[in-house]
């Protein structure tokens, strides 16, 4: 049931929400490792309940160990039962290590499971086998985010045939009307796990979409379409008293999920302008939870909110929303639960709204909605009849929360800034921080000997922290995980953006506590250069390099591009017309029969 991923994972167990579709351990095994990490002597577990399940007798020597595990005399077919279950034990044993794993043991894990799922063995194993063990290990991916796992798409034919050959399996048979069966629960983790190796390395954005496209999202459409069947039949939009929905994925406001803050922006205009439109009503469905100040914000603003009850799971949802006959609905995210439901046809008219992936190939998806931000339609492969481009919706109080100064000055303590500091920063994901972001932001380090550099966010901080040793200036780098940006992004003076992907939301915060952003431009990116201070915008190293040393060292410049950058993010926040915008669009495009 999609309700046991609304139950909180166990004590000190970082379970992802996508691992949870596809769980490789059974539940009494589950039971038993979750209580091993229960006790003291996290050491002690370690040794005695994973790395003595013959994946090395001591920490120190997990890379060998898991070398000699895998290149073992037991034979595979044996063997790959246990294998799975170790893998999930393995990743939760990893996340309780007080340090992240070293790099060249994450990168010993990553190549070995790669030639396990590569030998012959596998490929004639059963198939809920290699399910279990494909799965467990884009599990252990998706908990680190380690680039050590970047050697899966350097040669990526195994790890896609896999895949392709697992859908095809997982899809063949009778179609299945339960949105919650096994087998198509089993469909949609694949998918997801999947497309998330491929999503998290992203670095030409329309390039490499047009890659994740033919290699993760075709197969996934075909599959749903053999297992789902026809959709059901399309009725016409009302003209009058229109219903409309938006599906989400998770309706939060908090954290790090930042399309949920999208949509919550986007669920406001249209609430906002729902008068002008002729609009009877609002339903907001969320596959996982509502959180409470999400949903007091939309019922506050007129809205309908729905979650999955614990004991129910898409079936629901999809009970619930034929039930509301709703005129559009809106799904907001790629993963597979929510285009399950797009397969299905809840509505006349259903647009997918991009939060950063364009166009998923979904069966039953009429329009894609996306920000103008994005690069054009046609260089993402959506005929222009297809895309509605608005202006970004995004709610002021998201970009710039108002924070204690206590927090941000314990925050400032933590960091041991030397005195008369002048900080660069970025919040992300470790992974878009990549050699040419790092050779830019250690040349500028050491061009501004008062400059500090803070990196903050979710993924392996090991490679980088090496690559700033390297080159010699570690000691003025800060690296840490996952923090709040708006307590930490009031001690910034100048914001890194990242290349060759450029950061989503967080220059734009930044922006909006007036911290100059210099970004990298790039065939790819583009568009978004419309949400960027014009002065500094830069074509080529050289100057990504000099224009963050001007902000260093040049006092009135750095005033005046603090102003520029609180007007770029206020453009932003008006969230009416987009939404106005959308509407307009979408009903026109349906009455006219072009959607």
């Amino acid at each position: 049931m999609l309700g046991e991923l609304r139950q909180a994972p166990p004590k000190g167990v970082r379970l992802s929400t996508l691992a949870l579709f596809v769980d490789p351990l059974p539940e009494a095994h589950r039971v038993s490792a979750e209580r091993a990490f229960e006790g003291p002597n996290l050491r002690g577990t370690l040794d005695a309940r994973v790395l003595s399940l013959g994946l090395g007798s001591a920490l120190g020597r997990l890379p060998e160990a898991i070398h000699r595990y895998f290149e073992g005399p037991t034979p595979f077919a044996s063997r790959s039962g246990k294998l799975a279950g170790e893998l999930a034990v393995l990743r939760m044993a990893l996340t309780r290590l007080p340090q992240p794993l070293p790099t060249r043991a994450m990168h010993t894990l990553a190549e070995r499971l790669r030639v396990v799922m590569e030998s012959p063995d596998f490929d004639v194993a059963a198939p809920e086998e290699r399910l279990a063990i494909f799965a467990g290990a884009l599990q252990l991916f998706q908990e680190f985010r380690s680039p050590a796992f970047r050697t899966w798409l350097d040669d990526s034919a195994p790890v896609r045939s896999i895949y392709h050959r697992l859908l095809d399996e997982l899809s063949a048979g009778n179609s299945v009307r339960d949105l919650d069966s096994p087998k198509l629960r089993h469909v949609l983790g694949l998918y997801d796990l999947t497309f998330h190796l491929w999503f998290a390395f992203l670095s030409d954005y329309t390039g490499d979409q047009a890659a994740i496209r033919t290699s993760v999202c075709r197969p996934f459409a075909r599959a749903l379409d053999r297992l789902l069947g026809p959709p059901a039949p399309r009725r016409r939009a009302r003209a009058k008293s229109r219903r409309i929905g938006i599906l989400a994925f998770h309706i939060s406001t908090t954290g790090h999920y930042s399309p949920g803050r999208m949509t919550q922006s986007l669920a406001l205009g249209l609430l906002a302008v729902r008068a002008r439109h002729d609009i009877e009503h609002l339903s907001c469905y969320s596959i996982l939870t509502a959180e409470p100040e999400a949903r007091q914000e939309l019922e506050a603003a007129g809205a309908r909110v729905f979650e999955i009850p614990k004991d129910r799971g898409l079936e629901y949802l999809a009970e619930r929303a034929r039930a509301d006959e709703l005129d559009l609905l809106i799904y907001d995210l790629f993963l597979g639960p929510s285009m399950a439901l797009a397969a299905r046809r809840l509505a006349p008219i259903q647009v997918y709204f991009s939060s950063g992936f364009a166009q998923p190939m979904t069966p039953g998806l009429d329009a894609y909605l996306l920000v103008d931000n994005h690069a054009p339609a046609s260089e993402l492969e959506i005929d222009e009849d297809r895309a509605i481009v608005i202006p970004m919706p995004i709610s002021r109080r998201f970009l710039s929360p108002e924070v204690s100064t206590t927090s941000v000055e314990a925050a400032r303590l933590a960091l041991r800034l030397p005195a008369g500091s002048f900080v660069f920063g970025n919040f992300s994901r470790f992974e878009k921080f990549g050699a040419e972001f790092i050779r830019c932001a250690a040349e500028i380090l050491e061009l501004n000997p008062a400059a500090v550099l803070l990196l903050c966010g979710r993924g392996d901080r090991g490679p980088s922290g090496e690559a700033f040793r390297e080159l010699g200036v570690a000691d003025r780098t800060r690296l840490l995980g996952q923090i709040d940006p708006h307590v930490y992004g009031q001690l910034l003076d100048g914001f890194l953006d990242s290349h060759p992907l450029c950061g989503g939301l967080s220059p734009l915060e930044a922006q909006a506590k007036g911290v100059p952003v210099v970004f990298m431009s790039s065939p790819g990116v583009r568009a978004i250069e419309k949400q960027r201070d014009p002065a500094l915008i830069a074509s080529s190293e050289a100057e990504y390099v000099r224009l963050a040393g001007r902000l260093a060292s040049d006092g009135a410049w750095l005033s005046e591009r603090k102003s520029v950058a609180r007007a770029v993010a206020d453009r932003c926040t008006n969230l009416e017309r987009p939404a106005d915008s959308f509407l307009g669009e979408a009903f026109r495009r349906e009455s006219a029969g072009v959607i």
